[in-house]
């Protein structure tokens, strides 16, 4: 199973993910956006994840 404190990491993965590849599209450059919305993502996930455990 998966341990709770990274399952908000993935999911901002996710959306970061996803908003990188809806901006790569839209500004035909997709090789700079998905790695830039993947690691933004990544980094808001955790940051907001971390608030929880206090």
């Amino acid at each position: 199973m998966m341990k709770k404190e990274n399952s908000k990491g993935i999911l901002g993965m996710c959306i970061g993910l996803s908003v990188g590849v809806a901006i790569g599209a839209a500004t035909k450059n997709m090789g700079l956006w998905m790695p830039v919305g993947m690691s933004v993502g990544l980094v808001l996930g955790m940051s907001f994840g971390s608030s929880d455990e206090e």
